[in-house]
């Protein structure tokens, strides 16, 4: 049984690199077909509403138990990776866990508020708690930038010498808010993982508790033989999700993460990963009268934490309607200038699914080749709070690119062909005539209507001689090529609005500037 742990080690080591250097990668090694892997996410599973990834998913949780938390969980890997440098700071001064009583009211209230957020369309604790959207954002804002910046001091150093197998890049800082949301977040996870192991799997981590239910019923769990067992407390000392109590030899299934550490640590043999003793308890030398292990004694036990989950959920469903109501009428009531309004990424189907999707993972963020993808602050609302808008002030939207809808993991943004793409609408253009240079300096610029891909924007003719630039609604598709290229300073003369809020009344240039 010791070999599991081995398996564990290695297979949740080449899933963080994976993940790392799918967020990291700048040079286009890993295109979008590769990085699907990425998908196998509870979270991003649930919001695609991808049947077989969930079914297989599902089915492994009910074989294995979560070992999901153990092996495919890139922020469970890094928890491991800051609870094992504390192991080894301290030296001879082992580190050892202690069997910690479950926060059960914890746990599942922040689920249930999960989930009813989620429900009227505010995916806001899901954010900000679900473990691969907080690998991403760490990886995007601090493993990204460090990697980067590695690179480019290769490049100085073998370029010096005329080997140019490196090449700098630039080195970009693409929003200072999830930047320190993102280190926020590694130094609560690290520290916590420094002293408590998988404290925050089992405290704040919604998937956690889930898989925390679903662990209860999994047929492989971590069984103690009570006939070998001497209550040494070695296998206690090594359980990072404080779940074991050598003192009563039981388990808290519903925190352990099935790392294998209680059995390679248990000198006696007395702990296998197994399917249920209970039929097997004279032959392993067990009491006939002792119950099975992680089964209750009797048919009238109920689990407290189950019961406050049942409850908690009853009482949050109930009010649902209601609360959805109120949501909606405040949401359609809200209104911003539609200059200020955010642009989506491609392949978003309109605000309130874009919205209520995207868990701001910033892998579309970090694989946009045009760097236009920026985290947004307020500009969705509280619910939106650090997803993808689309800014040009590097570049613009390039017809032939659709890398963000093709590795969107959530569902939040529809995959898009090729020839969907290059007439897939994000904005229209807008012209204020009194910033261009044309009216303010008297010449001749037109170059938003000479990098204009489709061909939208056209050089009027003015009573004055001078010829402004109009926009062909019928063709733009918000592309912001001119937006980008427009030497207008400070105040850019086109700009691309959102289409979920420019006002209906409002069709031409010329109403745009009276």
């Amino acid at each position: 049984m010791k070999y599991l742990k081995t398996i564990r080690l290695g297979v949740s080591f080449l899933v963080f690199l994976w993940f790392v250097f799918c967020f990291v990668d700048f040079a286009g090694w890993i295109n979008a077909t590769i990085a699907h892997v990425t998908r196998v996410q509870w979270l991003p599973a649930i919001l695609a509403f991808d049947i077989p990834l969930l079914l297989f998913l599902l089915i492994t949780a009910f074989l294995f138990g979560r070992y999901y938390c153990s092996f495919l969980c890139p922020l469970g890997v890094l928890q491991d990776i800051s609870s094992r440098l504390a192991k080894q700071v301290h030296g001879k001064r082992k580190k050892h866990f202690r069997y910690r009583v479950s926060r059960a009211w914890l746990r599942w209230g922040i689920l249930t508020i999960s989930v009813f957020l989620f429900a009227i369309g505010i995916p806001l604790l899901f954010t900000w708690l679900d473990p691969y959207s907080a690998f991403g954002r760490i990886s995007t804002h601090i493993f990204r930038p460090a990697y980067l910046l590695g690179n480019n001091v290769l490049a100085f150093i073998f370029n010096s010498f005329g080997n140019y197998t490196f090449y700098p890049v630039e080195f970009d800082a693409r929003s200072m808010v999830s930047l320190l949301t993102a280190t926020a977040t590694l130094l609560v996870v690290g520290v916590w993982s420094w002293f408590r192991g998988r404290g925050y799997c089992n405290t704040l981590c919604p998937v956690g508790t889930m898989l925390g239910l679903l662990n209860k019923f999994s047929l492989f769990k971590i069984r103690i033989n009570e006939a070998k067992c001497n209550r040494c407390g070695a296998c206690q000392n090594r359980c990072k999700a404080s779940c074991l109590n050598a003192t009563t030899g039981s388990i808290d299934y519903s925190r352990c993460v099935n790392c294998f550490n209680c059995i390679t640590a248990c000198k006696q043999g007395a702990l296998t990963f197994a399917v249920p003793i209970c039929k097997n308890k004279q032959h392993l030398g067990a009491s006939a009268s002792a119950p099975c292990q992680g089964v209750p004694s009797s048919k009238n036990d109920m689990d407290p934490s189950r019961r406050q989950f049942l409850l908690t959920a009853g009482l949050t469903l109930s009010a649902l309607p209601v609360l959805w109501a109120q949501h909606e009428t405040g949401k359609n009531l809200r209104y911003r200038a539609p200059e200020a309004a955010p642009i989506m990424p491609p392949g978003a189907l309109h605000l309130k699914h874009f919205t209520a999707h995207c868990t701001a993972c910033h892998l579309c963020v970090s694989k946009c080749p045009q760097k236009i993808l920026q985290p947004a602050l307020m500009e969705y609302g509280i619910e939106g709070m650090l997803q993808p808008r689309v800014v040009f002030n590097r570049g613009y939207c390039e017809s032939n690119c659709k890398t963000c809808s093709d590795i969107c993991p959530t569902g939040a943004l529809r995959k898009l062909s090729r020839a969907e793409k290059r007439h897939e609408k994000i904005g229209e253009a807008r012209v204020t005539l009194k910033h261009c240079v044309i009216t303010n300096e008297g010449y001749l610029c037109g170059a938003c209507a000479e990098h204009c891909p489709n061909e939208a924007i056209q050089l009027e003719v003015q009573p004055n001689g001078l010829r402004v630039p109009s926009v062909i609604t019928e063709r733009c598709t918000g592309c912001g090529a001119c937006e980008f290229i427009c030497p207008a300073d400070p105040e850019k003369a086109i700009k691309v609005w959102a289409i979920h809020n420019i006002k209906k009344n409002i069709t031409s240039n010329k109403e745009i500037n009276q």
